[in-house]
């Protein structure tokens, strides 16, 4: 276990999606840490698929080092869902991410 944390800033509310956990700061911008999830070998089915019963045996790595999403200003909240990541600003602007499943 570690503890992740963004040099110089207060974390004040964070969002997860299935691979990546976003952070909004006191001062208003978001960070975000890349998760990567993977099976030992021998826990891998064909094609190197798994099957859902074995998550226990997941390798869960995060990327320690976090990224600012720079072109995130002035956010006041955040939130996600498996797929998505939503922001909103002080203006009430609210920006959207998602792994595009759907063509958005």
């Amino acid at each position: 276990m570690h503890i992740l944390e963004v040099s110089g800033r207060k974390v004040i509310d964070i969002a997860f999606t299935k691979n990546r956990l976003f952070a909004l700061t006191d001062k208003k911008e978001v960070y975000v840490w890349v998760i990567n999830y993977s099976l030992p070998e021998e826990k891998q089915g064909p094609k190197g698929g798994f099957n859902t019963n074995d998550v226990q045996d997941f390798i869960v790595e995060i990327i320690r080092e976090p990224i600012h999403i720079q072109e995130l200003k002035n956010i006041e909240q955040i939130d996600s869902g498996t797929d998505h990541f939503l922001a909103r600003d002080s203006t009430g602007d609210v920006w959207a991410m998602g792994d595009d499943t759907f063509g958005q």
